[in-house]
């Protein structure tokens, strides 16, 4: 694994890449697959969720129905990414983000927020916070895994059995948040 001088360092099977705002960034490297919590309090979406994780060879290591839930799970399973509803029960899902990141500060996870609007309300707040990306309803399996890949840094494999960073070509770092879509009504 080769780092740019001054972008972080190498040890074992953890890749450091600097203090950061929120929290300090660390991304696992070669350890099997991806371990993720689902934060949702749709069954059907959770159903749904881990239909496509299955698809990319990812491992559903809980769900939670409620942040207060997440919160736990998240310290006792320690899961690589967090895929939460952006509206739960008790908390709003940057809260929750927030909150772990807060809590956690080395090896925290990774978050995707899926939403049914089309811009949060608390963009500023998630433009503030590293590893966080904003998903929006309707997406497909492959959309999940291009945004699950680019907050952890792993590359899960795709469809086509290419594998993704979940950038788009011609753009500088930025994903085309316009092309995801996957409508779950229940």
């Amino acid at each position: 694994l080769d780092l740019p001088i001054g972008l972080g360092s190498y040890s074992g099977s953890t890749v450091v890449t600097g203090q950061l705002p929120d929290i300090t960034l660390s991304m696992r490297v070669g350890e099997g697959p991806l371990t993720v919590l689902v934060v949702e309090p749709s069954r059907v979406q959770v159903s749904i969720i881990r239909g496509f994780l299955k698809e990319h060879s990812a491992t559903l290591v809980g769900t939670a129905a409620s942040g207060q839930e997440a919160i736990e799970a998240v310290h006792k399973l320690r899961p690589q990414a967090v895929i939460s509803a952006m509206h739960l029960p008790d908390i709003s899902g940057v809260q929750l983000a927030q909150q772990i990141r807060s809590e956690i500060e080395v090896n925290a996870p990774g978050f995707v927020l899926i939403t049914s609007e089309g811009e949060s309300d608390e963009s500023v707040t998630l433009s503030k916070l590293n590893r966080v990306q904003l998903l929006s309803k309707p997406f497909t399996a492959r959309q999940l895994a291009e945004t699950m890949n680019l907050v952890t840094g792993s590359s899960m494999t795709l469809e086509s059995g290419q594998v993704s960073n979940g950038v788009n070509s011609g753009t500088t770092g930025r994903i085309d948040r316009s092309s995801r879509r996957v409508l779950i009504v229940d």
